[in-house]
Parts: structure tokens; sequence; C-alpha cells
């Protein structure tokens, strides 16, 4: 066999090997990034380690404060965390978010009817159902916000958006989506599809990566990522909140500014 047919087997034996091989996040720590493909969807997956407790997961609001929105590339610089995702609903025209948001325990903004993803004190990940009359002590909680529609509960799919109150029609359309999912090992799943997808096929995807419970987040226009020094996913306008990810601790201001006064 000649030394060229040689190589050429060599390097296809070599394409197999790494075709089968497990993938491998790119930087082997609490907070690992890999493109993978789901239920036939190509999906950006950031996994976060909440074992470690060095990790710390938070609301970063944009430099304005609440009614106020910033530039997803500007809200990363200032803050510097080394992952981020598209955070909870807001108005386009008045920028006011669509349900509760919570920081370092204090409840920053009223809670409506739904579902809160919360980071407890202890580093886990719940899914809390959450009402606008009801009181809950969020000083337990690191950070806090309102997500939906529910997409895994407890293994199984629980596509019902009409049945949690989002009767928005763009919903129910082909989307680009951000999703966030937890898994029975307490890891926090941050996933983006920049291929618009209906709602049930963003839970396959969830489900396919592990999650024992999934929720969706903002996307369309407002879907973003990033991960350690580069941009996944550009959002098509300014964001009101962002959820950030700091692997080793996190700088002491992130949350943004108070809300301005409005003459």
């Amino acid at each position: 066999m000649r030394i060229g047919n040689v190589i050429g087997v060599a390097l296809a034996a070599c394409a197999i090997l790494l075709a089968a091989a497990p993938r491998v996040s790119a930087h082997p720590s609490s907070v690992g990034y890999e493109c993978r493909r789901v239920a036939g969807i190509s999906a950006h997956v950031i996994t976060v380690n909440l074992n470690d407790r060095e990790v710390e997961v938070t609301l970063v609001l944009s430099r304005g404060g609440i009614g106020s929105a910033e530039p997803f590339s500007s809200m990363i610089h200032r803050t510097q965390p080394d992952a981020a995702i598209t955070g909870t609903f807001f108005g386009v025209k008045c920028l006011l978010p669509i349900g509760n948001l919570v920081a370092d325990g204090q409840l920053l903004y009223p809670m409506a009817t739904g579902t809160t993803l919360a980071i407890t004190r202890d580093n886990h990940a719940v899914l809390l159902p959450t009402k606008a009359d009801q009181e809950l002590d969020w000083s337990n909680y690191s950070a806090a916000l309102f997500a939906g529609p529910m997409l895994v509960r407890s293994g199984k799919y629980a596509v019902a958006p009409w049945a949690q109150g989002f009767t928005d029609p763009g919903h129910y359309r082909a989307a680009r989506r951000t999703a966030v999912g937890i898994t029975a090992a307490n890891k926090l799943l941050l996933v983006a599809v920049s291929r618009p997808i209906s709602l049930s096929r963003m839970a396959k995807v969830m489900k396919g990566l592990g999650a024992v419970d999934a929720v969706g987040l903002d996307g369309g226009t407002s879907a973003a990522m990033h991960y350690r020094g580069g941009g996944i996913i550009q959002p098509g306008r300014r964001l009101t909140n962002i959820i950030a990810v700091y692997a080793s601790g996190r700088p002491k201001v992130v949350a943004g500014a108070p809300a301005r006064a409005r003459g």
C-alpha cells in the first residue's frame, strides 16, 4: 500500500474514533460549554455544576436599573461573567419586567403568577410555583426570576403554555429560544438555539440533555448567550436583565443601579 493511502486510512480511522468519543467541554471546570445536537437540533449548552460552592449564579440588571435597557455586549463587559444567558421577559416599550426579579435575597420587582426559577443560598436550583398575591421569604435565595412556559417537569414533558397564562401568539410560533434546565445531579443547563423551533421541540432538546425540570426564558429577538470571552448568540435588541454565572465568585456590584425616577 502506498504511503498516501496509508495516511488516508489512518486519518479516516482517527475521524471514526473522534466521532465515537464522548464530548468534552472546552474548559474542564464547573462551568463548561459545548455545542450538542439533540432531537435533531443544534443546541448551545452551558453546564453549571452547582455542587461547586465557588460557583455563583446571579441576576444582572441593565446599567440604569429597572425600566431601562442596555446592549448585551455592554452588560457582559461591565460585569465580566464566565457565562450568561437571556433572563426574563420585559415590555418592549416600557422596558419593565413581566414577572418577579430577586437578587441577593431582595425582591426587586413584584412577582407574577407562574413559575419562578430560583437559586438557593446553598446553591440549589428550584422551580417555584408563584402567585401574585402570595408572600415568600426571598432571603433564602441568592437569585430568582420569572420564567416560562414549563417544558419538562419531574422528567415528563409539560408543555401547556395556555394553562400557564402565556396567551401571546408569539409563544406558539417557531422562534429562537433559550431555556434553563435542572438535572438530577444538581447541575444547571443554560441552553440556546439559533434555529427557530417550537416549544415542544425545545422541550425534547431539554429532556434529551438530561433535564429533570426545564423552563423557557425570553427568546426571539431577545435570545442571547455568552461564554468566557465570546458571544455565542447576540440579541437583536437591548436587554433589561440577564442570568450571569461566575465560576469563582462574582464582583461586588453586578445588579445595576436602582431605577431612576421618572418625571
